[in-house]
């Protein structure tokens, strides 16, 4: 989603992945007028790591 007024913008992206039962990945992104912050939420049984949060 984005919106613009002017030479402003701001966005919200959200992306979400599985890979083979094994990986799940969520992916949230917004920025406004250039400044960008987000937050990803993955697990991955492939290798152990359980559950993270990435901000």
């Amino acid at each position: 989603m984005q919106t613009s007024v002017g030479n402003h913008t701001a966005a919200i992206d959200q992306i979400s992945t599985g890979v083979d039962g094994l990986k799940a990945e969520y992916v949230m992104r917004a920025s406004a007028s250039g400044v960008v912050g987000g937050a990803v939420i993955g697990a991955d049984a492939g290798d152990g790591r359980g559950v993270g949060v990435q901000r």
